[in-house]
């Protein structure tokens, strides 16, 4: 049994950190993913250090089957391209992330 989170700046997924009884690994994720919260967060104004810095949380903690290794695997692929139940790919993952960009309420200017 391995308990796993994960590290989040909104709802993008940057890092994966997974531990058993013989293992403690940690998953960085794609570059991609960093390309695309910089591009977010200056799409939602978020460039100042302490609300950029504020943005970062991580998921609960989770248990799952299988060894410290098998777990980070199977997260760091659902993340990287989306999981085969739900269909999702990246363009699903970004088209999310955009769509909640919009539902951002903006301050009058």
């Amino acid at each position: 049994m391995a308990i796993y989170k994960i590290l989040y700046w909104q709802e993008i997924p940057t890092q994966i950190k997974v531990e058993d009884d013989d293992d403690d690994l940690t998953v960085m994720l794609d570059d991609r993913f960093m390309k695309l919260i910089d591009i977010l967060a200056a799409k939602r104004g978020l460039q100042d250090a302490d609300d950029y810095l504020a943005q970062w949380k991580w998921s609960e903690e989770a248990e799952r089957e299988g060894s410290a290794l098998e777990v980070a695997e199977e997260k760091e692929a659902i993340a990287q391209y989306g999981s085969a139940d739900s269909g999702a790919s990246l363009g699903d993952i970004l088209g999310a992330a955009l769509k909640a960009r919009d539902k951002v309420v903006k301050k009058p200017e």
